[in-house]
């Protein structure tokens, strides 16, 4: 796929925005941004040219392989470049950012050692996970590898705190064509199966285990990741709230490896496997925010993602969230708008409840419940799209012998207009 300009952006204008930002040789001002382009060099006024880069990259459809790092690098190299020697336009910054995009994506493979933590307690039974084509290992080696880089020895610059001494250390072997790839192929796969085992233990939750404003998940990402072959990349939770007891995971071990297997297998069963590990990426890290308001809207969001609604009205996402129960699901269509009606409020107009903390669980129930669903009932189905519109049918079986009633006139109707069509022309 080709990168293209979306819908509803002035490109044209965008571009023009550029050259009004560029600055004559020999101007100075107190922010400048500049670059090289070959033997050439240009420069813009730095305090909104980097606005105008953000911009710009959210105006480009780009290939779904490029990861989110790498598409700023592109597009800011991409402008640099061409304005060095040329005026700047929709049409040949689109064709560079097309070469770059090619050259990149026919980059060879490296091998990459992404290095994280994850506060769960280490046993010797926990050894070693594949998810995404990606082996995870773990260990309790101390000091740990992070610990021995001269970022983890200065952890208290980034993250204003010592690394946690009992969380299990994380190792992702991951191919990719750059850093960036890889950080993103690493992140997504451990943030898969921390996803499955959250689901694992969140599911049987009701309420949060302590009085103490905290997150949702027991287990969490540490603070701190870095990739062994560069060092100097490094990425950090800079909302990191401090160290949190290990979860002991090893007395449920047997039962939540047999769960994790049973949802890897449906996974791989799938038509849209790949669909549902994205909503279970988005789960986990929705139920990672210590903010419950934030943590119900990014869980909204999965909801939306899971229902196909996101451009839709709301309507249909509380009737294909209702759909999926057994029951005839008058309670759950209440409930769930209920619960839209506070996420437009909170969006809307910032309000924000003393019972928000019921209203994520509540949340996180049909989210979680929508997901078994479509991973257990969701074989049939072509792609989550199809799944999604399963779930706009009635749940009524009244109404569907009518629908079903109405088919059946239609397709005599059909079969009618067929026959009278051979006679005719025979």
């Amino acid at each position: 796929m080709c990168a293209s300009w979306k819908k509803g952006y002035q490109h044209g204008e965008l571009i023009d925005e550029f050259e009004k930002l560029r600055l004559a040789d020999g101007e100075t001002r107190k922010d400048v941004f500049r670059a090289s382009g070959g033997e050439s060099t240009v420069s813009f006024d730095g305090f909104q040219i980097q606005d105008l880069l953000a911009v710009t990259i959210s105006a480009i459809d780009f290939d779904e392989e490029i990861p989110e790092l790498r598409r700023r690098r592109i597009v800011t190299q991409a402008v640099f470049k061409i304005a060095a020697r040329h005026t700047l336009s929709s049409r040949n910054l689109l064709a560079s950012i097309n070469r770059l995009e090619s050259e990149w994506k026919a980059a060879d493979l490296k091998r990459y050692t992404f290095l994280s933590s994850m506060s769960v307690k280490y046993f010797y039974r926990l050894r070693r996970v594949n998810a995404r084509g990606i082996t995870i290992t773990f260990n309790d080696e101390s000091p740990s590898e992070i610990e021995q880089t001269d970022v983890g020895r200065r952890s208290e610059f980034s993250i204003h705190s010592s690394l946690p001494k009992d969380y299990t250390n994380v190792r992702a072997f991951v191919d990719a064509r750059d850093e960036d790839e890889a950080s993103e192929f690493a992140f997504d796969a451990i943030d898969l199966i921390r996803g499955i085992w959250c689901y694992y233990f969140n599911s049987r939750k009701w309420s949060r285990e302590s009085q103490i404003p905290t997150e949702v998940n027991d287990i969490k990402l540490g603070p701190l990741h870095l990739l062994r072959e560069s060092p100097k990349r490094w990425w950090f939770d800079p909302d990191y709230p401090g160290h949190v007891k290990p979860k002991n995971i090893e007395k449920e071990w047997y039962y939540l490896k047999k769960f994790q297997h049973s949802v890897q297998r449906d996974l791989r069963e799938s038509n849209f496997g790949r669909d549902l590990e994205e909503a279970i990426i988005r789960y986990v890290r929705a139920l990672d925010e210590r903010n419950l308001d934030t943590a119900f809207l990014r869980l909204w969001g999965v909801l939306e993602y899971l229902t196909d609604t996101t451009e839709m009205p709301y309507k249909h996402t509380v009737q294909r969230a209702a759909f999926a129960y057994p029951e005839v699901p008058f309670l759950h269509t209440q409930t769930l708008a209920h619960l839209r009606n506070y996420r437009n409020l909170s969006v809307h107009r910032g309000e924000h409840s003393r019972d928000v903390e019921r209203f994520v669980f509540q949340l996180k129930r049909y989210v979680e419940h929508l997901l078994w669903y479509l991973l257990r009932k969701g074989r049939p189905f072509a792609t989550l799209k199809e799944a999604s519109e399963f779930l706009d049918l009635s749940p009524y079986p009244d109404e569907l012998d009518e629908r079903i009633s109405d088919a059946r006139s239609r397709l005599d109707m059909l079969k009618r207009a067929r026959r009278f069509r051979e006679n005719v022309t025979s």
